[in-house]
């Protein structure tokens, strides 16, 4: 006879009948232990056989069940949950699964790990249970709402956008993936259920459906609410509630929030759920293609009633944390669009206010009898063609016509009343003024008693508006009757045209009266009881002014006019275009204070929230605060500051090489003589007389230095010129002055001797300026270093220095006291001799003195077209300069406008450029990051590192394959932008001087081992720099500090190396940009932005940064590289989400970095390498014999797979086998710090990066009685990992033991494996190392989870087995037995009794 099944196997036999159950018999058991997976296999049998009911049914399998002290104990606190769970319990659980766990499962399912997603269905429900209710439904809806929130936010904060461009589009594509995964869940619970087998086309299918449908949706959904908070939260409305923020009161704040809130969220909440129940319906409509039963009308409309009502829900949530958003952060204000005030026809122009003030102001100017006829002829044309007393009269008769009309009308409307009393007398009171003004002066009797009887009315103190109110309640008058009537005697009034002040006031009385704006009434009222007052005099002049003007004649007037457009034809020839750029300005000053009242409101937490949010990204990015009040040029400028001095110091240093190599090479002479000739050419430059009297074969000699330096200093003289910094050059505005000076010496004379004088002196003093003229003429400019000249004078006469500086060459005007540089030389009082002065240091220091003063040049240029700088109008030598015009009221007392001068020019600019050109005036780029030996020496340690010169050139080169200037597949191409960058460089063209200068090449720090003078000195050498460099590494000379002038000319050579290499990539890049169309500035930019824009990144930020960390300044350039092409991707998936830069060129650059990361896994993965890390590890296993395995590791680290890198070692810091993740994450990223700390750290810990010991514990020098073989292992250790160059000349050596460099024989055995040119190739771009198999690595991690449940042991019987709490040993095993299938997952192999943890094992150890 069979032996009967229990409840459990019988569930299990049935349901094998009917559907293929993958698990054993012994797993299903386990997986019954849930109420859940009871409940579903109720439900699959219930579908197959008549069942009881399910409390019966779940009875008997509990019974069954409830065989071990874990299970009943698992089932019973399930139970207890579920009976006990509240509202708020079963809300928040169900958010955290929608929020944390249905990703997971939906993830899993997308790629086919089945198992794994109902295990983690198992964990959610048994560490967060929940029960189907109104309070799950919400939960739910808020899990899944809370990251739309999070990625919209930034959308809202001025600034933000860019965010919004990388999250918004990141989370619809990872809803789409998630719904592809739903979708193959779907596929899997049909086949389970109905036990047939879907196609895997069928399935790619549906998968491909869901995501495809989701993510339409959520577009379609995110167009509809983005109109809805930038359309409906209207700017009015915005403006609102700034108003109500500037009031200090927070709840008047809060109820405008409110207030349109409230008109948007109804919007917000039909939109989501019109989408949700689109997305519900379309995925239905998708399970039809695999699933026969879902092919009727039911199951089509299937859930979509619940997930409209989810999606209406989650859709107010988005309304109302959207608009309150908004509402506090002040986003939705229209971007400024300054009106193009640079089009206005020149009519327009002149018609404007400022125009007419400066024309006032020229012809004032002019004075004398311009002026008279100016003003003469203004008054001529503005003359009445008639007598003012025929003027006035036609005033009082018109009052007495539609006005007084209006009056008799509104009485009768109006009844008797106070309204009706004030309507007479008021309006008649233009009638007395203007009457017979001849003979009456005004009638004062008269117009005094009407002004005292309504001023007495309307300030009755029984209430003039409240008697008016019961005036009208007791005459029967409608409120709408009553207003008519006033109305139109107020729009009679208004008719009348008034000639002088008085009846100007008495008219705004009576169309106040008929508006009902009784406090304007009242004013003026008062007005005139206060000209009455004073008496009759005084009220006549007041009635009588402008009553004697005399008429003027048509033909008068035309004469007059055409009189007047030739004066001020001639006028706008020479302030037109001054008042246009003054208008100019004007709008975009007001388009800056537009833009600060949208993004910074003072007193509200939202406001502080963003500034602190603004000051972060400010700190990291130069153009950022330029960006956020509309001034990109100005931001553009203030990056490029540092690099264009650069740029004009690498200009000056080429030039004095070009002058040596005059000597040197074409004349022959030796480098000594060449150097001597170039000092000699100084003097013979500045004194052109000297220079004539040279032997022609001497002159021929020098020639062609006195042609550079002739071009040198007028191409900075045209510069200085263009930005009106500079009229002349030294010599040409001392020859004016001297002119002048002469003419006015001999006008002297004239005088004198007219006068019958003697002008002995006078004539002695005009021959001296006639002779100092002949001299200037006679003298060329060339620049005198004051700042190297001033040292030589500290070093020999300290005590005399601020006097001699102070009487040889300062002046309170600024002016330079030395005509020439000998005259410097052959003063006995400055400790000063030729041999002091050297051509290549004059270069240099005009070189970045020219530089410095354009670039700032061009900075203010920017802030005064962008309106951040407005230069005052200079009204004479002694008056104050003033505004061109009144500046808005900024709501942020931080955004005042601050006087700030540049030079003889004062401004009045924004902070923000104040505080930048404060910075620029009195700091180099060398002070603001190098600035204290601390910095200095942590700087070199660093530069010590980058002893390989051609490491940064490779990165370069990845680069350029990013942005597509260097394209393998296009070599014709690309070999022509190389050509062009090399002989870019090599001849010094204009398109190698426009890429520096509009920024394609900066460093992130300035050569710590060299300074400029140094560079400067070697470019007047054999060879240049790099010649210089070489010599000193071989010079050998007896006394020379031979090891530290190697190290530092190797490690200057190396910087000098890869600087280069890398500029002539970036030139490349920029002849690239130049071929695709862009400007100079676009193709320099975009260079900047692929290769490292280092200037970007504040000099002080870099200089903190650079204190504590290794590669800072490259990290934060290229994740401003990554950003720009993500948001381009992001604008391309949701065009909603664009920031209005334009970013088209990006997306093709992150094709291109994608198909680089996948050509490395190809080609890898092709030769024989296993994937570890995709685009980035991979190894290949070795057998060298049985007992000899290793695996060949090749890891790739390039600008393309940066944020792998990162992102390889967070997964790997919450492996199953890591106990403290964040302290596994912290130490995998050691080699960010900067060296110092990082072998600081290993010397204090006693371990190398590998884990070795750097010192054993039983050392050596134990043996040896003391010995100190442990202090030279640290000393060696120290200088290995602060200067590689010298580890990696050891390790070539063949020295042991040498940490830190690749092992040789790793390549040989690649070399062997792939081939001599793969591992030539790739050697620049790959680490290669030998690690253990992987094998030995999982027993590693085995023995990590074993090491962690040592470790634990006596935690854990102190917690459960001392208290008796078995349960709870129970449930926290398996969370140690999850970590060991984790590792064997990943190992792919299969699980063993080894790998499984019972409390037996605890037991088993610890017999307590």
């Amino acid at each position: 006879m069979a032996e009967e099944l229990t409840p459990v196997q019988r569930t299990y036999k049935l349901l094998n009948d009917k559907y293929t159950v993958e698990a054993s018999e012994e797993e299903f058991a386990g997986q019954m232990a849930t109420k859940g997976r009871r409940e579903k296999a109720y439900g699959l049998l219930s579908e197959h056989y008549t069942m009881p009911s399910f409390e019966e049914y779940n009875d008997k399998m509990v019974a069954d069940l409830g065989g071990t002290p874990a299970q009943r104990a698992q089932m019973q606190l399930e139970q207890d949950t579920e009976d006990n769970i509240s509202n708020f319990d079963n809300f928040w659980h169900s958010a955290v699964k929608s929020l944390y766990y249905s990703p997971q499962i939906s993830y899993n399912q997308l790629f086919g790990d089945f198992k794994r997603a109902d295990e983690i269905v198992e964990i959610a429900q048994r560490e967060l249970p929940t029960e189907a209710g109104a309070a799950d439904f919400l939960g739910s809806v808020i899990g899944g709402t809370l990251p739309f929130m999070a990625a919209m936010a930034p959308m809202f904060v001025p600034g933000g956008q860019g965010a919004s461009a990388i999250l918004m589009p990141a989370l619809f594509a990872n809803y789409g993936l998630q719904a592809a995964g739903q979708g193959r869940g779907a596929v899997r619970a049909f086949e389970q259920e109905s036990g047939t087998d879907v196609s895997g086309a069928s399935e790619a299918i549906a998968a491909t459906g869901y995501g495809i449908a989701v993510f339409a949706a959520e577009r379609a959904g995110l167009g509809a609410l983005s109109k809805t908070f930038f359309n409906k939260m209207s700017k009015n409305a915005l403006i609102e509630i700034a108003e109500a923020y500037a009031t200090k009161k927070s709840g008047a704040a809060a109820a405008a929030i409110a207030k349109h809130v409230a008109r948007i969220t109804p919007i917000t909440a039909g939109i989501e759920g019109l989408e949700e129940g689109a997305e519900q319906l379309m995925t239905n409509a998708i399970d039809m293609t695999y699933n026969p039963d879902a092919r009727t009308a039911q199951a089509l409309l299937s859930g979509v009633g619940e997930a409209t009502l989810g999606g209406a829900l989650g859709g107010a949530l988005l309304g109302g944390f959207g608009g309150t958003l908004q509402g506090l952060t002040g986003r939705g204000f229209q971007v400024f669009d300054p009106e193009m005030v640079g089009d206005q026809t020149d009519a327009e122009v002149m018609a404007t206010k400022e125009y007419l003030e400066e024309q006032d102001a020229f012809f004032k100017a002019k004075g004398g009898n311009i002026f008279e006829l100016y003003t003469s002829l203004k008054e001529d044309i503005n003359a009445p063609n008639v007598s003012a007393e025929v003027l006035f009269q036609t005033l009082a008769d018109g009052q007495r016509g539609a006005p007084e009309r209006a009056m008799v009308s509104a009485q009768r409307t109006l009844g008797t009343g106070v309204v009706s009393f004030v309507l007479e007398h008021a309006g008649d009171l233009t009638h007395r003024m203007s009457q017979k003004i001849s003979q009456l002066a005004g009638d004062f009797e008269s117009v005094k008693s009407k002004v005292d009887r309504v001023y007495k009315v309307l300030h009755d103190g029984y209430g003039f508006e409240k008697e008016a109110q019961e005036n009208l309640v007791s005459n029967g008058v409608t409120r709408e009757d009553r207003d008519a009537a006033l109305l139109t005697y107020a729009e009679a009034h208004k008719k009348l045209k008034t000639h002088n002040n008085i009846q100007t006031i008495a008219n705004e009385l009576a169309v106040a009266i008929g508006e009902q704006r009784w406090d304007a009434a009242r004013a003026a009222a008062t007005k005139l009881k206060r000209i009455t007052d004073q008496g009759q005099a005084a009220y006549e002049t007041a009635a009588k002014e402008n009553s004697d003007k005399q008429a003027v004649s048509l033909a008068e007037k035309q004469v007059a006019e055409e009189q007047l457009k030739i004066l001020e034809d001639e006028a706008f020839k020479q302030i037109g275009d001054d008042v246009r750029t003054t208008l100019i300005q004007k709008h975009m000053v007001q388009g800056v204070f537009d833009n600060m009242d949208q993004t910074d409101i003072d007193n509200n937490n939202a406001a502080k929230v963003m500034g602190v949010m603004n000051d972060t990204k400010d700190a990291f990015d130069v153009e950022s605060p330029y960006k956020r009040i509309l001034a990109p040029v100005s931001g553009l400028t203030a990056k490029l500051f540092y690099p264009r001095i650069a740029n004009a110091s690498n200009m000056g240093n080429s030039l004095a090489n070009t002058i040596f190599n005059f000597y040197k090479k074409d004349q022959k002479m030796s480098q000594t003589k060449s150097r001597e000739m170039m000092n000699e050419a100084v003097f013979l430059y500045e004194d052109k007389a000297k220079f004539e009297a040279l032997p022609a074969d001497q002159k021929a000699i020098h020639q062609p230095t006195m042609d550079a330096l002739d071009e040198f200093f007028d191409f900075w003289l045209q510069q200085y010129k263009q930005f009106d910094v500079l009229d002349d050059d030294f010599i040409g505005g001392r020859v004016k002055k001297l002119e002048v000076d002469i003419t006015k010496q001999e006008q002297l004379i004239d005088v004198i001797e007219k006068e019958g004088g003697i002008a002995t002196i006078e004539r002695t003093e005009l021959r001296a300026l006639q002779q100092e003229l002949k001299r200037t003429n006679d003298t060329k400019f060339i620049h005198i270093p004051t700042e190297i000249l001033f040292d030589y004078i500290k070093k020999r006469n300290p005590k005399k220095f601020e006097k001699i500086k102070k009487s040889f060459f300062s002046s309170t005007t600024k002016e330079r006291k030395n005509l020439r540089l000998a005259d410097i030389i052959n003063n006995k009082d400055i400790p000063i001799t030729a041999e002091d002065v050297n051509m290549w240091e004059i270069i240099a220091s005009y070189s970045r003195k020219a530089g410095k003063d354009i670039a700032l040049a061009h900075y203010v240029r920017a802030l005064e077209q962008e309106g951040l700088a407005i230069r005052l109008k200079n009204l004479g030598p002694d008056l104050e300069p003033k505004l061109p015009f009144k500046l808005p009221r900024a709501r942020s007392k931080r955004n005042n406008y601050v006087d700030h001068a540049v030079g003889n020019e004062k401004y009045r600019m924004h902070p923000l450029a104040a505080q930048m050109l404060k910075d620029m005036e009195h700091r180099s780029e060398r002070k603001a990051v190098l600035a204290g030996q601390v910095t200095k020496m942590l700087s070199i340690t660093k530069m010590a590192q980058f002893f390989n010169p051609f490491f940064l050139p490779m990165y370069d080169v990845v680069q350029a394959m990013i942005v597509g200037s260097i394209n393998p597949l296009r070599p014709i191409r690309t070999g022509k932008y190389v050509y062009q960058a090399i002989m870019d460089y090599k001849n010094q063209s204009q398109e190698w001087y426009d890429s520096g200068w509009n920024g394609s090449r900066s460093t992130p720090i300035p050569n710590p081992l060299s300074t400029e003078l140094e560079t400067a000195d070697a470019m007047a050498t054999a060879g240049g720099e790099t010649g210089k460099l070489l010599r000193d590494m071989v010079d050998i000379r007896k006394g020379h500090k031979y090891p530290q002038t190697v190290l530092k000319a190797a490690y200057n050579l190396s910087w000098k190396t890869a600087w280069l290499l890398d500029g002539i990539i970036r030139q490349v890049t920029y002849r690239y940009g130049l071929d695709k169309g862009m400007t100079s500035v676009e193709a320099a930019q975009q260079a900047a932005l692929y290769h490292g824009d280092y200037a970007g990144v504040p000099a002080e930020m870099r200089k903190k940064l650079n204190l504590v960390f290794f590669t800072p300044t490259f990290k934060i350039a290229m994740a401003k590289m990554y950003s720009r092409m993500l948001q381009s991707v992001g604008e391309t998936m949701l065009p909603q989400v664009k920031t209005g830069e334009d970013l088209a060129q990006h997306r093709m650059s992150f094709i291109r970095l994608t198909a680089i990361v996948f050509a490395i896994d190809i080609i890898m993965t092709s030769i024989g390498f296993e994937r570890d890390q995709w685009g980035r590890r991979y190894v290949r296993h070795n057998e060298f014999a049985e007992d000899e395995k290793s695996d060949t590791v090749m890891t790739f680290s390039n600008p393309a797979n940066l944020f792998l890198k990162y992102l390889y070692r967070w997964f790997e810091a919450f492996g199953p086998e890591v106990d403290n993740s964040m302290q596994r994450f912290l130490q995998s990223n050691v080699w960010e710090l900067h060296p110092f700390y990082r072998v600081a750290s290993d010397l204090a810990n006693n371990r190398t990066p590998s884990g070795d010991k750097i010192v054993l514990t039983g050392d050596r020098s134990i043996l040896r009685g003391g010995a100190p073989d442990k202090e030279v292992k640290t000393i060696k250790y120290l200088i290995d990992n602060l200067i590689p160059l010298i580890r990696e000349v050891r390790g070539k050596a063949g020295a042991a033991g040498v940490e830190g460099i690749e092992d040789p024989r790793v390549r040989e055995q690649l070399a062997k494996d792939v081939g001599e040119m793969f591992t030539a190739v790739t050697a620049p771009f790959t680490f290669a190392y030998a690690r253990a198999p992987k094998e030995i690595q999982l027993r590693n991690d085995v023995s990590a989870i074993k090491r962690f449940i040592a470790e634990d042991k006596n935690q854990i019987i102190d917690t459960y087995i001392k208290t008796g709490d078995l349960q709870g040993l129970e449930e926290i095993m398996p969370v140690y037995q999850r970590r060991f299938e984790e590792i064997v997952a990943a190992a792919d192999i299969e699980n063993s009794d080894d790998t499984k943890i019972t409390t037996a094992n605890i037991g088993e150890e610890d017999p307590e």
